[in-house]
């Protein structure tokens, strides 16, 4: 017996010209979820390159319409990733660095990596990468200039931004196309 979904199947090959109209109450969490387990864990990239181990799929919260949805999340391994290069951005030896230079060079690789994840619920991802980046500017300052840890009267959170520039990564997602009302 054929399902839904292998009917329409049937009858896209048997006319390939044939549109479809309507096909969204026949995708159920149930077979999102199926459709989920049975991709390839090691299958190469799509064309966006985009691989299944760089985000997590599950369900969740939508506060604006008040329930819940299944959606995609960057993973955990690549925020763990994207703090690993800040870290290494922004160690010890690199104190020499006009801190000009090494702001912009952490914008660079915070923004890229926002780019590249900006779909689904990202508020959260974003936090913590914006957060760890701070911190670790902020010893990297007080490296720099040999003051004690962790230097919250010499660079306080709003001159990390105002002042040295660095980029505000939550308040990005509000810029996103698709958060506007």
């Amino acid at each position: 017996m054929c399902t839904d979904i292998d009917r329409i199947a049937e009858l896209a090959k048997e006319d390939p010209k044939r549109q479809f109209y309507s096909i969204a109450h026949l995708i159920t969490v149930e077979k999102l979820y199926e459709a989920f387990r049975n991709l390839r864990r090691k299958a190469s990239a799509g064309i966006d390159g985009v691989t299944y181990a760089e985000y997590t799929f599950g369900r969740c919260y939508s506060m604006r319409k008040g329930r819940g949805f299944l959606g995609t999340v960057p993973s955990k391994k690549r925020v763990q990733r994207i703090c690993r290069a800040i870290s290494d951005e922004t160690r010890l030896n690199t104190v020499w660095q006009d801190s000009t230079i090494m702001v912009a060079k952490l914008n660079r690789i915070m923004t890229g990596w926002a780019n590249y994840f900006c779909l689904g619920p990202v508020s959260n991802a974003y936090s913590v990468v914006d957060q760890h980046a701070r911190m670790r500017l902020r010893r990297w300052l007080c490296d720099k200039h040999k003051e004690s840890w962790p230097g919250y009267k010499r660079f306080p959170e709003a001159s990390l931004n105002a002042e040295f520039g660095l980029v505000n990564l939550p308040r990005r997602t509000a810029n996103l196309p698709w958060a506007r009302t």
